[in-house]
């Protein structure tokens, strides 16, 4: 069975009324040859695309002329909908263009919902959303400055502005990783930050926290002499007892768990951010937060942005999910990602609570988001 996105569709495109011409046009697989069942004169499964075909609508059942027409055929995929367009170019009138709609319905084609046109130019990639909107200001645009502001974004100019833009900040992105991956490099601290500053003309004075893994929270030493505010969440659970006296065996029993164990000369980095402790000849990257929140939950405004600060544990007791309720964004730190659930904790170790964690998941779905950036990823975003 032909699902409803990709049966033929039909519609009177041209406004209700008296004038000189009306038009009836049919999108789908079987447009040409629902049109030829009801028109006498060429053959219009084997004209040329894009041509006009002068004819007769006849109704079959009657072997009665309906009206005198022009019909426009277009082959897929160079028409609006990337399918198969007929327009048949009738005389202007109610009854006549109604006449003919009705006829090529009971051959075959569906009305059409009201923008299903567009819609299906969307949906087969002729055009993106911010086009498919622009159709309908087209439509309805009352002055010159409406209708020129209209066509350019059919064109495209809005979705280039807005690619051009969202590439732009994925490229500041890789390139601040990239120096905040590779400590080795003296001047790495001030090309991060110039590259910052360059892009967004502000200057770093807040950093996040998520949670406590190093490979989380490393990178803030290369905005160190900006001197930020640093924003953590204290742990839920108090930490485990006597466990720093047990950080060498951790370390040692937890390397195990990754394969072949590299030297302090080898091992420069940290996940995303510098390593830790010293190794060749850095400085000790990790920064500790300047402001510690106990509270489950903190509503902060930073830079003129509001911002939901929540304690969720999971992976850590220290879990920060952090809700942008204006833009609708969640970023909910490392409470959820493709190996879920990570309970690898090491024997001994902090133990990790699977019920607080799904307790966590539920608080997260809670949240009216439409979009949650991708944690342990390269940055994306994606509808949950």
């Amino acid at each position: 069975m032909i699902t409803k996105e990709f049966d033929t569709i039909a519609a009177i495109s041209t406004p209700l009324g008296e004038g000189a011409i009306g038009i009836v046009r049919l999108s789908g697989t079987d447009s040409f040859k629902i049109a030829q069942k009801i028109f006498k004169g060429k053959d219009l499964t084997s004209v040329a695309s894009h041509t006009l075909n002068y004819g007769h609508i006849v109704d079959p059942d009657k072997d009665e002329i309906l009206d005198e027409v022009m019909i426009g055929a277009m082959r897929s995929p160079k028409t609006f909908t990337r399918e198969d367009i007929i327009e048949i170019n009738t005389h202007g009138g109610i009854a006549v263009t109604n006449e003919i709609l009705q006829l090529v319905i009971r051959e075959g084609a569906r009305l059409a919902e009201p923008g299903e046109f567009t819609k299906r130019a969307f949906l087969n990639g002729r055009v993106d959303l911010t086009q498919a909107e622009a159709v309908m200001d087209i439509i309805r645009a009352k002055t010159d400055k409406a209708m020129n502001i209209a066509v350019k974004q059919l064109d495209g100019s809005l979705s280039d502005l807005i690619n051009n833009t969202r590439q732009e900040i994925l490229n500041t992105l890789a390139q601040v990783e990239v120096n905040i991956d590779y400590p080795e490099y003296d001047d790495v601290e001030e090309a991060t930050t110039e590259i910052i500053r360059e892009k967004t003309g502000k200057e770093v004075k807040t950093i996040l926290y998520t949670h406590g893994h190093p490979d989380h929270r490393g990178g803030a030493g290369a905005f160190a002499d900006e001197a930020p505010e640093i924003i953590a969440f204290a742990p839920k659970s108090p930490a485990l007892g006597r466990s720093d006296a047990l950080q060498n065996v951790y370390a040692a029993r937890g390397g195990r768990q990754f394969g072949y164990a590299l030297s302090d000369a080898e091992a420069v980095s940290q996940g995303i951010g510098p390593r830790e402790g010293v190794a060749c000849g850095e400085h000790r990257a990790f920064v500790p937060p300047t402001t510690v929140y106990a509270e489950d939950r903190v509503c902060r405004e930073i830079d003129g942005v509001s911002l939901e600060l929540a304690r969720l544990p999971g992976e850590t007791e220290d879990q920060m999910a952090v809700w942008l309720p204006e833009k609708k964004v969640l970023c909910c730190g490392d409470n959820y990602y493709g190996c879920f659930p990570n309970l690898y904790a090491i024997r001994g170790g902090q133990y990790r609570d699977i019920t607080a964690w799904l307790d966590s998941l539920d608080a997260l779905a809670a949240y009216p988001a439409e979009y949650r950036p991708s944690p342990a990823a390269p940055p994306s975003v994606r509808r949950w």
